[in-house]
């Protein structure tokens, strides 16, 4: 039985898009880009009011090895803290998730795909989000698109923050 591979995809630009293989891990920036220069493009933290955003980030599996028979719902989750919980003060960085069949250009005001905060509705395999529930069965057919935003707010502490882990699940058959 050969196992089915996918590659992380993240989509950037206008529509239709630019897909670049994300093998690393795709980044929370102040651009609409691939980039993982999080030192020159941070999200600010805001000196009044607020909020600001990231970029959404527009994320996808590709099949590169097909499956025997077809693959099908496909879960994501991620931790069930807020990204800066060991920060003092604490929780002031928040992270949201959506789904979408169709690409829409990244926005870096809040997302209107992207409304779920992650740490409270997606944070294990029991709580994970649905991100495509059809069956792939052949090299380069994909999943929806995980919109993925993060928001800092007022008070938030300068300086990156520990790494997140999104998590995949999906039947193969």
């Amino acid at each position: 039985m050969a196992l089915a591979a996918f590659d992380l995809i993240k989509t950037t630009g206008t529509a239709p898009g630019t897909e670049n293989d994300s093998q690393h891990h795709p980044c929370y920036l102040s651009v609409d880009s691939n980039s993982t220069d999080t030192d020159s493009n941070s999200i600010a933290v805001p000196k009044s009011g607020g909020p600001n955003f990231s970029y959404e980030q527009a994320l996808r599996f590709k099949c590169t090895v097909a499956p025997d028979n077809y693959c099908e719902n496909f879960e994501v989750w991620g931790p069930p803290v807020q990204p800066d919980h060991d920060r003092n003060p604490a929780n002031k960085v928040t992270i949201y998730w959506g789904v979408s069949a169709s690409y829409s250009q990244p926005t870096n005001s809040q997302s209107s795909i992207a409304t779920t905060r992650q740490d409270t509705n997606y944070y294990d395999s029991e709580h994970a989000l649905l991100l495509h529930s059809e069956q792939i069965t052949a090299i380069n057919q994909k999943t929806n698109l995980l919109y993925d935003q993060m928001q800092v707010a007022l008070g938030a502490q300068q300086g990156k923050l520990t790494t997140m882990t999104r998590n995949l699940a999906y039947d193969e058959v």
